[in-house]
């Protein structure tokens, strides 16, 4: 099935309340571009999404259109990650809970997930466990032992 990708400004609209995008502008308007997510943010994000996304998981227009989003923002989040941490910032790989002063957090994921070299990394943003739990039930298959032989 060829599915139609969604646009930027769909994803906008879809993760209006997410993420802090940039206003229109009218020149001689200058905006701070670190304040806000730029439409050239998103786009690297749809061209990481296409090299990554996994078309045969999709039933329907909506799980992919759902997917591609959820997987967007990911990469979205990681970027932004990356892009503000610097080549001396840090990746905390696997964290499932924080604490600030008496506040804490934390989150239990499956081992299985976590031991998996390729799922792992999406267990690092809302956006990529929402993409796995979209993923998983067409990467994982049900096994069934038949006794018995062949004859050769």
């Amino acid at each position: 099935m060829e599915y139609i990708k969604p646009t930027i400004e769909e994803f906008k609209i879809y993760f209006s309340r997410d993420f802090p995008f940039q206003p229109p502008v009218t020149p001689p308007e200058v905006v701070n571009p670190d304040l806000y997510i730029q439409d050239a943010d998103i786009a690297k994000a749809f061209l990481i999404t296409d090299a990554n996304l996994i078309l045969g998981c999709f039933t329907s227009q909506e799980a992919y259109t759902i997917s591609y989003m959820d997987l967007a923002a990911h990469y979205l989040v990681m970027s932004l990650r990356a892009s503000s941490g610097g080549i001396s910032g840090t990746f905390s790989w696997g964290i499932t809970s924080k604490s600030v002063g008496s506040v804490s957090i934390s989150n239990t994921i499956p081992d299985s997930i976590l031991q998996n070299p390729t799922w792992a990394v999406f267990a690092q943003t809302p956006y990529g466990v929402n993409y796995l739990i979209s993923i998983i039930p067409c990467l994982v298959g049900r096994f069934f032992v038949v006794p018995g032989r062949t004859h050769a």
